[in-house]
């Protein structure tokens, strides 16, 4: 096993760039993406297998958000190698209404034969059920109707 640390960082700076050539180039082919929070809060919840998959969610997510800002913590790895964790800060602005999100990101990687096999990350719900309430205020009863 490399350097642990070395990768994340390198993960981290390519992700904060939008850099998801170099970013992809980290991951495994049987790479795992999972976004822990509720269904409700976010239709990016839940797990995303296969690099191509996952790698077309992060495409997604990118074309959607400015990054403002992307300060990560310390990271911390196990003695073998085969895991990492960080803490992220992060301001983003979601493009099409300007809100922008203000929270910190966990997340838990492991890792095999220097690549990145899978990534949890971790959202306050709070904070990003907040966020999604401002981007995408409840449509009124009669949206999309047109006149009658």
């Amino acid at each position: 096993m490399g350097d642990t640390a070395g990768l994340m960082r390198k993960v981290f700076k390519a992700w904060a760039r939008k850099d998801l050539a170099s970013f992809s180039r980290c991951l495994a082919d049987n790479f795992s993406h999972t976004i822990h929070v509720p269904m409700t809060v976010s239709n990016l919840a839940g797990p995303c297998i296969g690099k191509s998959v996952a790698a077309a969610r992060l495409e997604a997510i990118s074309r959607s958000y400015d990054i403002l800002a992307y300060e990560v913590g310390p990271i911390m790895t196990s003695k073998d190698g085969k895991r990492a964790a960080a803490q992220v800060a992060v301001r983003y602005r979601h493009i099409p209404s300007g809100i922008l999100l203000e929270t910190e990101i966990g997340y838990f990687a492991v890792l095999h034969e220097d690549k990145l096999v899978r990534l949890d990350e971790y959202h306050d719900v709070d904070k990003l059920t907040a966020f999604t309430s401002a981007a995408w205020p409840p449509a009124t009863a009669d949206a999309g109707q047109g006149s009658q």
